[in-house]
């Protein structure tokens, strides 16, 4: 059943279909995403990103992400790296956005396309900081339509 909410408020994020998305619902994905349910992190950053449901802030919305990204989610991989790539609610960071890009890939083709995009940004030093960077972190492996 948990799996179901969590699925059914992500998919009210983005089709922006409010209707129906009660109190409790929202309540029961902040208890998994507190007790360190990836996809319910990423849809709790998803709602301080959209300011649904809960006020508007960027630099939660990346905390979220930050905690779903370290256990392999794939999708909060890629939404952090445009984090730190526009610098919403994070630090502008090229490398650091280059290497959530880079993992995310291993999980999520276009991924790789975010990452090579900022190629061009970056001098050999922060290339290669950045692709040492990415063997830290955790591959891409949850893809939020697997759960």
């Amino acid at each position: 059943m948990k799996n179901e909410q969590i699925l059914y408020l992500f998919l009210c994020v983005f089709i922006g279909a409010l209707i129906g998305c009660e109190k409790s619902e929202i309540q029961s994905v902040r208890a998994l995403a507190e007790a360190g349910d990836a996809n319910a992190q990423l849809t709790l950053g998803r709602f301080y990103a959209d300011g649904l449901f809960i006020a508007q802030d960027d630099a939660m919305a990346s905390q979220w992400y930050l905690l779903a990204a370290n256990q392999g989610q794939a999708d909060a991989q890629i939404w952090l790296g445009m984090a730190y790539e526009s610098g919403r609610g994070v630090s502008k960071d090229y490398v650091e956005a280059y290497a959530w890009f880079d993992v995310a890939s291993a999980c999520i083709a276009n991924s790789a396309l975010r990452r090579d995009r900022l190629k061009p940004l970056l001098n050999q030093e922060q290339l290669e900081a950045a692709q040492v960077r990415a063997k830290e972190l955790p591959k891409g492996k949850i893809k939020y339509t697997e759960y």
